[in-house]
């Protein structure tokens, strides 16, 4: 075959990115957000009867990754350490890649810890 080589990774366009490394693509990328928890107060010197409201605890959606394609065993061994008891949270990045680009955006992954795994549903009805 002739030519230059061939990204395996240029149709997925949200790439897994751990300790500086690209560990993998995907193709559906959900669960980027935060959400900040509101409580209302009312002060009991305020004359009124309105509330003020207060940011309080902040939370993070599971990301989910969906159609993927790896050459590495990285994520799974990450997450086969945290089956065996072996909780180990990493830095990373979802890296966001439009067709010709390397890289168009990102979002920051800060001890995060792989929650699940899992493979392809396969199928055998061939002759």
């Amino acid at each position: 075959m002739a030519g230059g080589r061939v990204d395996p990774f240029e149709n997925f366009r949200f790439r897994v990115e751990i300790d500086g490394i690209v560990q993998a693509g995907f193709t559906e990328c959900s669960g980027l957000g935060s959400h900040i928890e509101v409580i209302e107060v009312r002060e009991g010197t305020d004359p009124s009867s309105a509330t003020r409201k207060l940011p309080g605890r902040v939370t993070y959606p599971d990301i989910v990754l969906k159609w993927g394609v790896t050459a590495s065993r990285e994520l799974y061994n990450w997450h086969k350490g945290i089956i065996d008891g072996q909780v180990q949270r990493k830095n990373g990045s979802i890296i966001f890649a439009e067709l010709g680009t390397a890289r168009s955006g990102a979002m920051e992954l800060l001890q995060r810890m792989a929650e699940q795994v899992r493979g392809a549903d396969a199928e055998c009805q061939g002759q």
